[in-house]
């Protein structure tokens, strides 16, 4: 009995220990999707603001009123460029920056809307004191509204589209469309935070 014992555990623990480089390959393929660095659309320049990597429209600086778009997870600025060219023949400036672990971040991670925060509010201190629209779909919407919670005074504006409130939701989300029973799924979580 105690050999059946020792062997059962044997068998467990190695059950455990696959599962958990399983979750921890999960969570790293999540924080770091797969990245794809559009090629940069002839009406639009390339700058750094605020040591991240963005696109603009030509002249976004003498504009009063300029709109940040953030793009969503496994997206890129590209997201954001047939309504950048109306909003510049409009007579708005527009900045579209790459998010970590997107594009041409030069961050390796995805932060789900925290470290993306961090970032929104970092170029929009540099866009003042132009008026500051901000857009953002998916984690960039998450991202504009925690950078909006965290400093209104920065912004004039936010609209969003399918934007989730947390990480919790998003990892939630991302779960459920993995095969299994939840309590299978919980180190997932544990290693992308």
């Amino acid at each position: 009995a105690m050999h059946v014992a020792g062997r059962l555990a044997l068998l467990l623990g190695g059950a455990t220990a696959a599962w958990l480089l399983l979750a921890k390959s999960a969570a790293h393929g999540y924080l770091q999707p797969k990245r794809s660095v559009p090629l940069l659309p002839p009406q639009y320049r390339e700058e750094t603001i605020a040591g991240t990597p963005c696109w603009v429209t030509p002249g976004w600086r003498e504009r009063k009123t300029v709109f940040l778009a953030i793009h969503g997870y496994g997206g890129g600025r590209n997201q954001w460029t047939l309504l950048g060219k109306s909003l510049d023949a409009e007579g708005f400036g527009v900045v579209m920056p790459a998010m970590p672990g997107h594009d041409a971040s030069p961050e390796a991670s995805v932060g789900f809307g925290q470290k993306e925060a961090g970032i929104v509010t970092a170029i929009a201190r540099e866009l003042a004191p132009r008026r500051v629209v901000l857009l953002g779909v998916s984690l960039g919407g998450a991202a504009v509204w925690q950078a909006a919670g965290s400093h209104p005074e920065l912004y004039a504006a936010v609209a969003t589209e399918g934007t989730y409130p947390t990480f919790s939701e998003a990892m939630d989300r991302f779960l459920g469309r993995l095969p299994g029973p939840g309590f299978l799924k919980a180190p997932v979580v544990t290693f992308a935070r």
